[in-house]
């Protein structure tokens, strides 16, 4: 019933706003080509007679109305990605999202509930260390003062960008919504990991959310060179996080439960170069597990051993 051949040529034109020459693309949340995808969507929308809002952190709510005056059924994603990302997570949730919508109203199916298509602001951690800013502003669990505290490696902090961006964050209490607002929430979303291709099977439904919980550490040690002090005369503190991340992934695969995940996805060294033994290390460690309890253990046992 969608129109297939239009999915595949919108999903193509937006996949073009922080396209990589070498493949995939890169589109930061708050960047210019950020900007650029949220600009072609809202046009999208537009052509539909959606009513369209944006909230204080930039989240866009597209809507129609239904018969009756009830909670809405939502249905979206977000247009953010990782850096070397690939072009259908979270824009595929977007775009389907839209196609869906779309279809019902040039079908004139009925419906008593509104429909509304959300775009959630800032949901990839890669530019402030933090995820799903945008649904959390929504349910009330971010601040003006988090905001300002959270910080990318530029040391810009996310109220500067947001508010750079056009986002009205100074009135940031007014994007949060009431519990009712929504009746359900749908998103469609590529599978991020193998498991399903290699088992072939097309399509999978979600029965269980990953929590995460998250370390930053620093670890301090002391830079010297690298060709005059003797071995046991070091403090190399990347050596420390070398053990820090064998022991991280041995916990993950041995120690806690089956369907728990560790990662260090950053281990920055300072100096950084060829020729100092590293004096510092700032290391990011990401546990998660559908299991709370599994969760909980993983991070106990990787505590305790260091």
């Amino acid at each position: 019933m969608i129109n297939s051949e239009r999915l595949k040529r919108e999903m193509q034109t937006i996949s073009t706003f922080g396209a990589l020459p070498q493949g995939g693309m890169s589109r930061l949340a708050f960047s210019q080509e950020e900007a650029q995808a949220r600009a072609y969507i809202k046009t999208l929308m537009q052509a539909l007679g959606m009513n369209i809002r944006e909230d204080a952190i930039g989240n866009i709510f597209g809507r129609i109305e239904g018969e009756l005056p009830l909670p809405a059924i939502a249905i979206g994603s977000h247009l953010d990605s990782v850096p070397l990302g690939g072009f259908y997570d979270g824009t595929l949730g977007v775009m389907c999202g839209l196609e869906a919508i779309r279809t019902i109203k040039e079908n004139g199916i009925s419906h008593k509930r509104p429909l509304e298509l959300i775009i959630f602001s800032c949901e990839e951690s890669s530019r402030f260390n933090m995820a799903t800013v945008g649904s959390k502003v929504m349910a009330g669990k971010l601040s003006k003062e988090a905001l300002e505290n959270l910080k990318d490696k530029e040391g810009v902090s996310l109220y500067e960008a947001a508010k750079a961006f056009g986002c009205a964050v100074e009135t940031i209490e007014s994007a949060k919504l009431a519990p009712d607002t929504f009746y359900a929430y749908l998103e469609l979303h590529i599978e991020q990991g193998p498991v399903l291709e290699n088992k072939g099977i097309p399509v999978g439904i979600v029965t269980g959310i990953a929590a995460p919980i998250r370390y930053e550490l620093t670890l301090q040690g002391r830079a010297d060179h690298s060709g005059a002090t003797p071995m046991n005369m070091r403090s190399d503190a990347l050596a420390c996080a070398a053990e820090i991340i064998l022991h991280v992934e041995k916990i993950a695969k041995e120690e806690a439960g089956e369907t728990t995940v560790a990662t260090v996805g950053f281990a920055n060294a300072t100096p950084g170069v060829l020729n100092v033994i590293p004096g510092s290390v700032r290391m990011g460690i990401d546990i998660r597990d559908i299991d709370q309890e599994n969760l909980e253990k993983a991070a106990l046992l990787i505590e305790k051993k260091h």
